[in-house]
């Protein structure tokens, strides 16, 4: 998926418009289907580090209110053996 790896691209990036951008992907990542657990893993470990280390404070906001579901989503119920 594009928006995982953009996001995994863009974490380690502040200033300019890195924060919105963040933010936009957290929320579309948010509603979107991942199609294998290894993308599920890679999405839980970008929230984990976009959240540690968040442009500001709606950037962390995104990250935790994403993590807050996270045991709730389709796909992490889908892939939880392999998890």
């Amino acid at each position: 998926m594009k928006e995982l790896a953009e996001l995994e691209r863009l974490r380690t990036e502040f200033g300019g418009e890195s924060a919105a951008r963040k933010r936009e992907l957290v929320a579309r990542l948010a509603r979107a289907e991942l199609g294998s657990a290894r993308a599920v893993r890679r999405w839980h470990e970008a929230l984990l580090f976009v959240r540690a280390f968040a442009d500001d404070r709606t950037v962390r906001d995104a990250a935790e209110a994403a993590l807050a579901g996270f045991g709730r989503r389709r796909d992490v119920r889908r892939f939880r053996a392999q998890l």
